[in-house]
């Protein structure tokens, strides 16, 4: 499922972006355009990309930008957070979108695929912004419990990580529950953790101004976390749904000649 809601959030606006498209979308709705102007002269933040070189803001988010006209400045990334301990559950999110993640992993040494997880976790290899998983005898309970014996003793080929890689992603997300994640020592809670780390960090960076854009899936649960700091203020529009304006737009102007 797609989010297309643009949302208050403190004094600053958060625009959702899917991670497989080529653009983000259109605002055709003059009011939050301006509204979106305004908010945009404290700076802009994009969202961190994983392993994969996004442009650092400068691609789909500046030609957003640049599509309302609106100048404003890059502030890098909200995702500069130490994670700690929750720093690896990003090895499990937006497999296909990451696609540096498997060159990486690969060459990490160990005799199994648990070896490989548990060496690149301890090491800050595809992990959140390259740094090291602290507890790591936690993080090794952690896929005690969520994987079998069976799946964490295979033998660490590309094949089989990325099989592991897509299967973990399926164990936290396919059943997440933007309140609690899910059960105690499972992999969503544990992504439900550092998720909210990150937003409580997007949120103090907008409370005074400022356009974030995030993956559109964060949406729901940022409106859930922080009832009180956010607000639906309108939608992306498509390409097509643009092009449909204009043609309605020419049909009026052609009445009068």
């Amino acid at each position: 499922m797609s989010y297309t809601e643009i949302i208050r959030l403190g004094k600053g606006v958060v625009i959702p972006s899917d991670h497989n498209a080529s653009s983000i979308g259109t605002v055709l709705n003059p009011k939050l355009k301006e509204y979106i102007k305004t908010a945009a002269q404290n700076g802009y933040y994009f969202e961190g990309c994983g392993e994969d070189n996004c442009g650092g803001g400068e691609g789909r988010e500046r030609s957003f930008l640049n599509s309302l006209n609106i100048t404003s400045q890059n502030n890098g990334t909200f995702d500069n957070l130490d994670l700690g301990f929750y720093n690896g559950y990003v090895l499990f999110s937006n497999i296909e979108a990451n696609k540096e993640t498997l060159d990486k992993l690969t060459n990490v040494e160990g005799d199994t695929i648990k070896d490989v997880i548990i060496n690149a976790a301890s090491q800050g290899i595809a992990t959140q912004n390259g740094l090291p998983v602290t507890n790591i005898n936690s993080f090794e309970n952690l896929l005690t419990n969520n994987f079998s014996e069976e799946e964490l003793s295979q033998e660490p080929t590309p094949e089989n990580i990325v099989n592991f890689l897509k299967n973990g992603e399926s164990i936290m997300w396919d059943n997440y529950d933007v309140k609690t994640g899910g059960p105690e020592g499972s992999l969503s809670h544990y992504a439900k953790q550092g998720t909210k780390l990150r937003r409580k960090n997007l949120r103090d960076k907008l409370m005074n101004g400022g356009v974030a854009f995030i993956g559109d899936g964060h949406i729901p649960e940022l409106i859930s976390d922080f009832p009180e700091d956010t607000e639906v203020i309108g939608n992306l529009s498509s390409a097509d749904e643009q092009l449909q304006e204009q043609l309605v737009r020419i049909r009026e102007l052609l009445l009068f000649l």
